[in-house]
């Protein structure tokens, strides 16, 4: 009964643009199937792994590209900015938001491309990476969010007399999945972890384009 009451929590069709619980919960299932985890050992990880999620407010859905590997990619429309502004608008804003100089950052105004490499600190000892893209094509934007790569480092303090090394370790956003065959005592961390990047990545589209549609407001004195 337990696990017909968890495999009714399984969606029919998965969406295949897109990490989310209802792949997990299948990687689960399959792994039960395979008889590599006892019926009450499945019926316990999913009511939990439906605990973990209440945590955070819900799976995020995390887009794929072709290849199958996490990235984000957003299309703006901007009516009556052509692109000279909207590219120095843009500009702007990562400069303003990000303390970025020219040195830091690729851009070229022919092409309508602006390339940097950004960090967001989830804790004191964890952080992403990714590679900020933006295209500027007539009077549209399109913003990628790519090559994200999850940071952790420990150590770094004494033990007594011994002096702990401080070590880093990188790993791709790809690679954290699945999440739910990971340890149990993992997933509150790996959780917080893709809504907290997917909240930013979606909170900055924003952010950019109200910035860019309220630039005139900012000569207007």
């Amino acid at each position: 009964m337990k696990r017909f009451l968890f495999l009714l929590l399984l969606p029919v069709a998965l969406c295949v643009f897109a990490q989310n619980d209802s792949i997990e919960k299948k990687t689960l299932h399959d792994y039960f199937v395979k008889n590599k985890m006892y019926i009450d050992d499945y019926s316990k990880a999913g009511a939990k792994w439906n605990q973990a999620l209440k945590a955070i407010n819900g799976y995020p859905e995390l887009p794929f590209n072709q290849e199958g590997k996490v990235e984000y990619v957003f299309v703006e429309d901007f009516t009556s900015i052509d692109k000279n502004q909207l590219f120095s608008r843009a500009l702007e804003y990562l400069s303003l938001t990000y303390g970025l100089i020219p040195a830091y950052l690729y851009s070229n105004p022919a092409d309508g491309k602006i390339i940097c490499t950004q960090s967001f600190d989830l804790s004191a000892n964890s952080k992403y990476t990714f590679s900020y893209i933006i295209t500027v094509k007539n009077d549209k934007l399109m913003i990628e969010f790519l090559n994200i790569d999850y940071e952790t480092k420990s150590g770094g303090f004494y033990s007594g007399d011994v002096w702990i090394p401080e070590s880093k370790t990188t790993t791709h956003i790809d690679q954290i999945f699945p999440i739910i065959l990971k340890k149990q005592s993992e997933w509150g961390s790996y959780l917080t972890l893709i809504r907290q990047m997917d909240d930013h990545f979606r909170d900055e589209v924003l952010n950019l384009r109200t910035y860019v549609l309220n630039y005139q407001l900012r000569y207007t004195f």
